[in-house]
């Protein structure tokens, strides 16, 4: 059922909202380990720690076990097996008793007071949906030259990346990351959860923003909280010209989803947009490999478009031979499975 044009003129009445803070992770123990302790010293402890573990491994469940003999605020440890990220979100949501939900990935550490600064945010503004924060980076190591020229045009935003540098403010057009986002239970629930992202190393999906964009078409207020800051940690692997290119074919299967989810295309239809991309691009469709490699921002832009070109007419033939990756790109509420 489709949840995204319900109303949302309810004000929120709280003055004290419990809180859960969600964190999906992935075979990620020595980084999962470093977010869940830089949450041990926020300014407050009015919160619980719900992990998922889309990889259910017993190693990290041991980790946690291990970690929270000493923490002040436990992680609560959830597996999904089922592979993608949305998996779990959206049952460690359904498990969370916080009517404030606060999301947030493995790779992150907070300032001290970035539960705070959403629940101030909430309670001091009722009519709030949902929030986000800026997202600052930190690289791990000294990143290359090429890369972080490249970063400064502006031309891709890979670590989501999130300054506005402007006070709090609510808006019905307002945007989040899942790495740095706080939503009330009840909305996420309303508006059908989060959308598919990867699921196993198929990218399915436009995951937070399809979510994001169902609360613009329901009316809902979402904040910009200036003091709720994150760092995203990039480790050197990430800082490749291939990690670039994977992460715009991942843009490319969005923009496929945008492209067909709840049209219900034909084998034509999806062949026929297939054939005005090659059209459109023919340079990168025959002859992106070319460039591979080249570090300069000319060649570099030109490899991104062609993994994002190719990602969607991959996934366009996808839909075509594949009725069970048909029917989860239509699916339209993704919390109630």
């Amino acid at each position: 059922m489709d949840h995204s044009h319900r109303p949302s003129s309810i004000v929120h009445r709280q003055q004290f909202m419990n809180t859960s803070v969600v964190i999906p992770s992935y075979k990620r123990q020595a980084a999962l380990l470093q977010t869940l302790q830089s949450l041990q010293e926020q300014t407050t402890t009015n919160f619980d720690i719900w992990v998922a573990d889309n990889a259910a491994d017993e190693n990290t469940r041991g980790a946690i076990e291990t970690f929270n003999k000493t923490a002040k605020v436990p992680a609560n440890y959830l597996p999904e097996p089922r592979l993608g990220v949305h998996y779990a979100r959206n049952t460690a949501s359904k498990a969370a008793p916080g009517e404030l939900q606060l999301f947030t990935d493995d790779d992150m550490t907070f300032v001290p007071g970035w539960v705070k600064a959403y629940q101030d945010a909430f309670t001091q503004n009722p009519e709030i949906a949902a929030a986000g924060g800026p997202i600052h980076i930190k690289y791990e190591v000294t990143p290359p030259k090429w890369f972080t020229d490249f970063l400064a045009t502006k031309a891709v935003n890979p670590f989501g990346y999130l300054d506005l540098q402007k006070p709090l403010f609510v808006s019905e057009r307002g945007i989040f990351h899942s790495g740095n986002m706080a939503i009330r239970k009840s909305v996420l629930m309303a508006r059908g959860g989060f959308h598919p992202e990867a699921t196993g190393n198929i990218w399915v999906g436009d995951g937070e923003t399809g979510l994001n964009h169902a609360m613009w078409r329901a009316g809902d207020k979402i904040a910009y909280a200036p003091d709720a800051l994150n760092y995203h940690h990039i480790p050197d692997f990430r800082m490749t010209v291939n990690y670039l290119k994977r992460r715009q074919a991942n843009e490319g299967a969005a923009l496929a989803y945008n492209a067909f989810h709840r049209k219900n295309l034909s084998n034509a239809q999806l062949l026929r947009y297939s054939a005005k991309l090659a059209a459109r691009f023919p340079r990168h469709v025959l002859g992106g490999w070319l460039y591979d490699g080249r570090t300069d921002t000319r060649s570099l832009l030109i490899q991104l478009r062609t993994a994002e070109v190719r990602a969607q007419i991959d996934y366009a033939f996808k839909m075509m031979r594949d009725p069970k990756f048909r029917e989860l790109v239509n699916r339209e509420d993704w919390i109630a499975e």
